[in-house]
């Protein structure tokens, strides 16, 4: 995709990536081996979505969920995957497989959290606040998805 031709709605103007990882270290204090996703991470991955998507999650198409409706598979997969390089390459973080597919899910699931899992609604709540701070989703969606999710 052209990231020269994104059309916004307000203008969206992201912060430069390494601004964004000067003032937000990848490893925080009591960082382990085992952190891949840090604040600094998520708002790489929240920017770059909004870049490669062409938009924030409010001017994805209606009815979309973890990934712009109407947009072919492949095509979400090869671009979570440039994301996914851009955020090792910038954070020294290693994330697998459908990580970043998962972060952004994270970020926009309609659905409960495991009630057994604490972890899964602190995950949410942090891919949401995250992907808030830096313009991903407005406060109408947050408050929202959190509704709907009971958080």
């Amino acid at each position: 995709m052209n990231t020269s031709t994104i059309v916004s709605n307000p203008p969206y103007n992201p912060p430069k990536l390494a601004n964004l990882i000067v003032n937000n270290p990848p490893y925080p204090v009591g960082y382990s081996a085992g952190t891949v996703w840090t604040e600094a991470a998520l708002k790489a991955l929240f920017i770059m979505a909004t870049i490669e998507f062409q938009g924030t999650y409010e001017q994805w198409p209606a009815g979309s969920r973890g990934s712009p409706k109407g947009m072919p598979t492949k095509v979400f997969q090869n671009t979570c995957m440039k994301i996914q390089r851009s955020i090792r390459h910038l954070c020294g973080n290693q994330p697998r497989g459908e990580a970043v597919k998962q972060q952004i899910e994270w970020a926009l699931t309609p659905q409960a959290p495991s009630p057994t899992v604490d972890g899964h609604k602190n995950m949410i709540c942090r891919n949401r606040a995250v992907a808030y701070k830096v313009g991903f989703i407005t406060l109408q969606s947050l408050q929202r998805l959190n509704k709907l999710n009971g958080i």
